[in-house]
C-alpha cells in the first residue's frame, strides 16, 4: 500500500525493530540504515494484544501522548484506555476522524 502511494508522500518501512524506529543513536550503533531510522511518527502493531503492550509501554513508562485506533473495519475504531489522560483520548478521536475520510 505505501509503496502504491495510498498514504500519500509518506514513507513507509518494515517491519523494524522498536529500539531502531525510535532511536537514531540505536539504530547508528546497530548498524542499520533505514530512511526512517531514529524518526518513525506511525507504529503499526500486527494485532491488538501487541498494540496494547506498546500503548501502554509507551504512556505508562515513558509519559509520552498518543493516539491508538484499530484499523481495517468499516471506518477506524478509537480506543483509548480508561486511564488515558483528556489529551490522549483527544488524540485518538483525532486520529479516528483524519482516518474515517473518504480517499
Amino acid at each position: 500500500l505505501g509503496e502504491a502511494g495510498q498514504f500519500g508522500r509518506c514513507v513507509v518501512a518494515g517491519p523494524i525493530a522498536l529500539d531502531i524506529a525510535l532511536s537514531r543513536e540505536r539504530s547508528s550503533h546497530k548498524g542499520a540504515h533505514d530512511i526512517v531510522a531514529g524518526a518513525a511518527d506511525v507504529l503499526v502493531a500486527p494485532n491488538i494484544e501487541t498494540a496494547n503492550a506498546l500503548y501502554k509501554s509507551i504512556t505508562c513508562i515513558a509519559g509520552k501522548n498518543m493516539a491508538g485506533v484499530v484499523v481495517g473495519a468499516l471506518r477506524p475504531i478509537v480506543v483509548p484506555s480508561r486511564s488515558d489522560t483528556a489529551r490522549t483520548k483527544l488524540y485518538c478521536i483525532a486520529l479516528g476522524s483524519l482516518l474515517s475520510r473518504e480517499p
